[in-house]
């Protein structure tokens, strides 16, 4: 049976800037792992409203106050579609992303980039 957090997450993926007032808490902070990139509520909705992307998630898992999800993610990068292979870690806080530790394939980017 699904957990009410295993559902907000996978709403997450949807990618719908509509839903950012559901599933993300006001003070949301959003950052890549080791803290190259931070992210907010606002600039979140911003990023989610500017252009065309698609997760699919291949697994997702979680105990408590967190789920794990492992992800591909389709997106426009300097106009050209890429994608990537990413896992988030989602702290919940009262049944809403309070925080997301995010680690995204940067050479897969990288390497499609340059092809």
């Amino acid at each position: 049976m699904q957990s009410d957090n295993d559902r907000i997450a996978t709403i997450y993926h949807n990618l719908d800037p509509k839903d950012v007032d559901e599933i993300l808490t006001q003070d949301f902070k959003g950052e890549h792992w080791g803290g190259s990139h931070t992210w907010d509520f606002t600039s979140h909705r911003e990023y989610l409203q500017s252009g065309e992307k698609s997760d699919t998630i291949h697994e997702q898992f979680g105990q408590g106050e967190q789920v794990c999800t492992r992800f591909t993610r389709i997106f426009l990068h300097d106009g050209k579609e890429v994608s990537a292979d990413a896992i988030h870690v989602k702290k919940f806080r009262n049944g809403k992303i309070a925080h997301i530790w995010e680690c995204l394939n940067h050479k897969q980017v990288e390497e499609q980039m340059s092809g």
